[in-house]
């Protein structure tokens, strides 16, 4: 609070993701946490949105991929992508196996920093925005942008900060953000809206969904 850094950074000298990444033992169990956590949104996920509208879906920074594969058993027709750092593939193919899809879901490694994989209709990311400043944000909706197809969908789940004073769900992982995060943050819709708009994209619409989560879908303008 005094100084407006990330308590996670201070005590372990290392941005949340470094750490993750130098020690795989605590990703693990982080990434389980993402799987667990997953569960709250993804049947209202897949019930509020009609995915079948695609024919290939990139899920951005999709950890183990649970989202992605409730995505593909609730939608037969739909090819997916679950694209995440090394070490986070590395343990995401049982998962998917196990969840059947593996058929319909490639695992590709990356930084989505630096680009995305193309040949899709859709990029999808949940619970990646938030976790990073402004700046950031804008070099990863790039890189969507610079391969998202005219006609793609970008579509977005996150908290969102909803306006007056009540407390709620979202305002309480807003300052779990500010501790473990260096920048991250949940966000307004106003904010999310200046944001896409700054990268190339258009708000469409948002889908509420459950505990403050919306699907924020947007397009190429």
């Amino acid at each position: 609070m005094q100084t407006g850094d990330a308590a996670f950074n201070k005590v372990t000298g290392l941005g949340t993701f470094e750490y993750y990444a130098r020690y795989p033992d605590k990703a693990k169990v982080f990434d389980q946490a993402m799987v667990s956590s997953s569960s709250l949104v993804n049947r209202a996920l897949t019930e509020a949105y009609d995915f079948s509208r695609f024919a290939r879906l990139v899920d951005v920074a999709g950890g183990y991929g649970s989202t992605l594969c409730a995505i593909l058993n609730a939608t037969p027709s739909l090819q997916g992508v679950l694209f995440d750092m090394p070490h986070v593939i590395e343990g995401a193919g049982a998962r998917v196996a196990a969840q059947g899809v593996a058929d319909r879901c490639e695992l590709v490694a990356g930084n989505m920093f630096e680009s995305v994989p193309a040949g899709a209709d859709a990029y999808f990311m949940k619970h990646i925005l938030h976790d990073w400043d402004d700046a950031a944000c804008t070099k990863i909706l790039a890189a969507v942008r610079a391969t998202i197809p005219s006609d793609g969908r970008l579509l977005v789940c996150e908290k969102l900060i909803l306006p007056g004073p009540a407390g709620t769900y979202s305002k309480i992982t807003d300052l779990v953000m500010l501790v473990h995060n260096q920048g991250g943050r949940e966000r307004t819709e106003e904010e999310y809206r200046k944001m896409f708009r700054s990268s190339g994209f258009s708000l469409a619409r948002v889908v509420p969904l459950v505990a403050d989560y919306s699907l924020l879908e947007s397009v190429r303008h």
